[in-house]
């Protein structure tokens, strides 16, 4: 009975130190304690490099040949695994490993922070950084960090660009971990369009890197390409699909409505602003300007509506003696059969044609000849 309860206890206990045991190290896997200065006493899983590269395993060669092994650094920590250490005591590093990814650099410090210190705010040689973290935060925490605006005394406002890491760890008080120090630079700025003919915009120049413009071509081109460019520097800009371009417009035709007319100064197509005469087909009148002016396609500007008018005959042609039973008035075309009085005979053309008003087109002039000298 004695030995169950001993046995018992002894195996309770190991339990106990197994599990407390554990709980340090995972307690203890991204931080070592201030009294270890250098982090030798360190025995945490972390197998990155604080630039996030890989480590080598410490009981290999390569990439990086090394001194650092088990068996020169029996009690360094060092094993077939690749967890940072600090076996020889290295200065200012804290735990850290050989590159497994390379020769160069041969190694790096871990950047594993002391344990159970915080942080109480930015660190203060970054002005213009922020956060929307709440402080303070333990060692150890990653800080999500953006820029603010920098505003003049004057009210107005300026955009700051982010460079570098837009994450850093907590070391202690206002000290962070990054790979590449955060900055808060003015961002570059586009101050005029790219070197495109006739190009044009309606945003407010300047802008600044990643804003968008919109653009447009001026009257009497049309744009090809993107209508919204995105900002880089300067006049360079990025482009979505197409770099945009402006093409001189053309009027390639008239328009339906006035099909009647017919161009007498040029042939088509005619480019923008180009002014053309016009006149009417045979058989109309033109009322309304006798020019227009090429806007695009079919469109044309003009002061008054050019209209075509279709040529009438209010009376029979002037032959004595000729008649017809047709009602007049009759439009331009229209065919008119033509007689004589009963008196004469129809000598030339007994068919005629309107032209406009009392002129006939006809083969022959119709003439009404006396039956009596015919």
């Amino acid at each position: 009975m004695h030995r169950f309860i001993i046995l018992s206890f002894i195996v309770i206990s190991l339990q106990c130190l197994i599990t407390t045991t554990a709980e340090n190290i995972v307690q203890n896997i991204n931080c070592f304690n201030r009294e270890d200065s250098r982090g030798i006493k360190y025995r945490g899983f972390k197998n990155t490099t604080i630039s996030g590269r890989v480590c080598q395993k410490w009981t290999m060669q390569a990439p990086n040949k090394h001194s650092r092994t088990p068996q020169n650094y029996p009690n360094g920590g060092l094993g077939d695994h690749n967890y940072c250490r600090n076996p020889d005591d290295t200065p200012d590093s804290g735990p850290w490993c050989y590159i497994g990814e390379g020769t160069s650099p041969r190694w790096e410090s871990c950047g594993i922070p002391y344990c159970d210190e915080q942080c109480i705010g930015l660190p203060p040689e970054v002005p213009g950084l922020t956060t929307s973290q709440s402080f303070p935060v333990l060692t150890g925490t990653r800080v999500t960090v953006t820029c603010l605006h920098s505003c003049s005394q004057s009210g107005t406002c300026t955009p700051t660009i982010l460079r570098g890491d837009n994450i850093i760890t907590c070391y202690d008080v206002t000290q962070f971990l990054y790979v590449e120090k955060p900055k808060c630079n003015p961002p570059d700025s586009c101050s005029r369009l790219p070197d495109i003919s006739n190009l044009r915009t309606s945003t407010t120049l300047p802008v600044y890197q990643t804003d968008l413009v919109h653009v447009y071509c001026e009257t009497g081109y049309t744009l090809y390409g993107d209508s919204v460019i995105e900002c880089v520097r300067g006049s360079l800009y990025r482009y979505s699909n197409q770099k945009p371009f402006c093409r001189l417009d053309e009027c390639t035709n008239l328009p339906t409505s006035l099909q009647k007319l017919e161009i007498t100064s040029h042939t088509l197509p005619v480019t923008y602003s180009t002014v053309v005469q016009v006149k009417c087909n045979h058989g109309y009148t033109l009322q309304g300007d006798n020019t227009l002016t090429c806007v695009q396609g079919e469109q044309f500007n003009f002061s008054n509506l050019p209209t075509c008018i279709i040529e009438i005959c209010t009376g029979p042609i002037f032959v004595d003696y000729l008649t017809t039973t047709t009602t007049f008035p009759i439009t331009h075309g229209t065919v008119v059969m033509v007689t004589c009085d009963s008196d004469y005979v129809l000598s030339g053309s007994y068919v005629i044609t309107c032209y406009r008003d009392r002129n006939y087109l006809f083969a022959s002039t119709p003439k009404c000849v006396d039956k009596g000298t015919y």
